[in-house]
């Protein structure tokens, strides 16, 4: 894996409709993440609105999304003290993507 193309979850600005944004400027697009994800699932569009995969419970939880970098976002080590706090902000990223109407294929 590249790590020019991993971000901490913390390096997140904001999520919107569009996709993820990130503080450097890289915004990683929900809808050219659905499309790859089709085309590597030969799957037509219309029929998935999935964007990236997801573990909670690799040693360090993240979202691999799809966009054309394959960008990977990672929720650092689930140890004590930080297990809780990460796998809170796991779920919140991953609620946000659902409110938006994206799901994420479960790795875990």
């Amino acid at each position: 894996m590249d790590r020019h193309n991993e971000y901490s979850y913390k390096e997140i600005l904001y999520i919107d409709e569009s996709g993820i944004h990130f503080k450097d400027g890289k915004t990683i697009l929900f809808e050219e993440c659905r499309k790859n994800w089709a085309d590597s699932k030969y799957l037509i569009l219309a029929d998935t609105f999935c964007v990236a995969e997801r573990d909670i419970c690799a040693e360090e939880s993240f979202f691999l999304f799809y966009d054309d970098e394959r960008t990977r976002v990672v929720f650092n080590k689930t140890s004590f003290p930080f297990l809780n706090k990460n796998k809170r902000e796991f779920l919140k990223v991953q609620a946000e993507l659902e409110r938006l109407g994206y799901t994420t294929y479960d790795r875990s």
